[in-house]
This record gives C-alpha cells, sequence and structure tokens, in this order.
C-alpha cells in the first residue's frame, strides 16, 4: 500500500503498476469507457491512466453515437471485449443500481437502488430535525 500523496501523485503520472480505486461507480458504460480514451476523461491528460489505442478510440465513438438501444448495447459490449483484449492496467466496474445511505431523520429517501439520484426521485425528500 502507499500513502495518499504517492498514490496520487503516481496516478497522476500514470506510473503505478497496479491500483483498486472503489470511489466510484458507473450506471452506464459512456462515462466509464472515457478512461480508455487517449488523453483521459478529460482529454487534456489530467486525468489520464496513460492507455492510449486508436481503435478503442474509435470503438467508443461509434458506441456512444449509436441510438439503437439493442446495438448500442452490442457496441459497448463490442468495446469491452476490445478494450479487455488490450491489456488495460486499469479496469473500471459499472452496473444498473446505485448504493447510497442516508441518515435516520432524512425521509422519504429512495432506498430502491435507483439508477441515477437525481431531483425526480429526491424532489419529495425532506429533513425532520428540529
Amino acid at each position: 500500500p502507499l500513502d495518499a500523496g504517492t498514490w496520487y501523485g503516481q496516478y497522476q503520472n500514470s506510473s503505478l503498476t497496479a491500483s483498486l480505486s472503489l470511489n466510484q461507480q458507473y450506471n452506464t458504460p459512456d462515462l466509464a469507457v472515457t478512461w480508455y480514451r487517449t488523453g483521459g476523461i478529460t482529454g487534456n491528460d489530467r486525468f489520464s491512466t496513460g492507455f492510449s489505442d486508436p481503435e478503442v478510440d474509435a470503438a467508443i465513438d461509434k458506441a456512444a453515437t449509436t441510438l439503437d438501444a439493442k446495438q448500442r448495447a452490442t457496441a459497448y459490449h463490442d468495446l469491452q471485449r476490445l478494450i479487455y483484449k488490450k491489456d488495460p492496467a486499469f479496469i473500471n466496474f459499472f452496473g444498473l443500481r446505485s448504493q447510497s445511505v442516508a441518515r435516520p431523520h432524512i425521509m422519504n429517501y429512495p432506498y430502491y437502488g435507483a439508477v441515477n439520484i437525481n431531483y425526480q426521485l429526491n424532489k419529495a425528500v425532506w429533513i425532520n430535525k428540529a
């Protein structure tokens, strides 16, 4: 294990040999796969993993611009298989559920594992605390 400062420095320089970071959860692959785009999630190497492959970049663009739901799912499955074949050092996990915790005085909070915690799901939430 590394101390946080050393880990972050090596993360920023793409010099880690391996890392497990459980701070992100993705409900769809849209954002998760941008970690594999050349230049990283911001495109300017700010949070780059050092992974760069033009074939993967093209597959990301194809999946992101496919509108038909079944074809889009197939495009993302093909993209994921392509990424794994490239043997990346960084792998993101995503699922259809979001996990969250709220204190007992938070009332009407949707505890059903929402696919996206947004205003529509939280507009009836209120605080019962004097």
